[in-house]
């Protein structure tokens, strides 16, 4: 009998403890507050003009862009890495979609400017690689606790299908890796050789002008040579013109000088020869 009246006495007493917490919840603005965005946080369907100020805000604070752009977020894949598969082009979607609604052109005020400007920099964020990279190696911790509860509540034939699954798509997942990095590799020694050959090319073009510049510079230095040759040339032939005029009045003097040398001897040897001639009176 005692223990049937302590049960009805604790039952009682819960329901009037619940009462009272539900009454106080009721009157207290900031568990009402709480309640709310709880329930903001829980909704999945899309924004409207009436609520995405108020999410956007919230995501923006509980620190999760995907939720904040209404895009599904990481999830591990088989190799236990944080991946999001959500392209460029479905992120900047997103992104416009919802700048339509609180843009300040169409949605005047200070909350709905300041939820722009967490907007764009959620899609800032999100469309840096390092910065994703570094948001989803920071995700990995939550989401390997997540898969480890989900692995807990399975039952055992459950858990070895998921193994099993699991041991495939790494297969393929290392598969996948080795062949990009191949790619990879390949396409870094294709860049390289590119680079060679333009490095080669400019350097074959540096070395053509340099020539050009070295044979227009000869080519000058050869005609003021020639030049310079001509001038000796024509000074050395005025040179052998002068001695030859020289000589030439040499020989005439010399000629002059021995006809007249001639002439007195022919005119002494004639005077010589001549007889005296005799007295008229004999």
């Amino acid at each position: 009998m005692e223990r049937v009246l302590d049960r009805a006495f604790t039952r009682a007493h819960g329901t009037v403890h619940n009462a009272i917490g539900s009454a106080l919840a009721r009157s207290d603005p900031k568990v009402e507050q709480k309640s709310r965005e709880d329930q903001l946080r829980a909704l999945t369907t899309p924004m409207t003009a009436e609520d995405v100020v108020q999410r956007i805000d919230l995501a923006f604070k509980d620190g999760d862009y995907y939720r904040l752009l209404q895009l599904p977020g990481p999830q591990l894949n088989s190799l236990s890495r944080a991946e999001w598969a959500v392209s460029s082009s479905e992120l900047s979607k997103a992104y416009r979609k919802l700048s339509i609604l609180v843009h300040p052109d169409k949605a005047p005020g200070e909350a709905a400017r300041q939820a722009f400007e967490q907007l764009k920099q959620a899609y800032n964020e999100l469309r840096d690689p390092e910065k994703l990279a570094a948001r989803l190696r920071d995700a990995e911790p939550a989401l390997l606790k997540a898969a480890e509860r989900a692995a807990a509540a399975a039952s055992m034939a459950e858990r070895v299908e998921m193994n099993a699954a699991a041991e495939e798509r790494k297969a393929k997942l290392r598969q996948e890796e080795a062949r990009s990095f191949h790619q990879e590799i390949h396409q870094q020694m294709k860049r390289r050789q590119a680079e060679a050959a333009a490095k080669q090319q400019r350097a074959q073009s540096s070395r053509y002008k340099q020539q050009q510049q070295q044979g227009s510079g000869s080519s000058e230095e050869g005609k003021e040579d020639r030049q310079r040759e001509k001038q000796a040339e024509g000074r050395r032939k005025g040179d052998r013109q002068q001695q030859q005029q020289q000589q030439r009045r040499q020989g005439r003097q010399q000629q002059a000088g021995s006809s007249s040398s001639s002439e007195d001897e022919d005119y002494t040897r004639r005077q010589l020869n001549k007889r005296p001639k005799k007295p008229r009176f004999m």
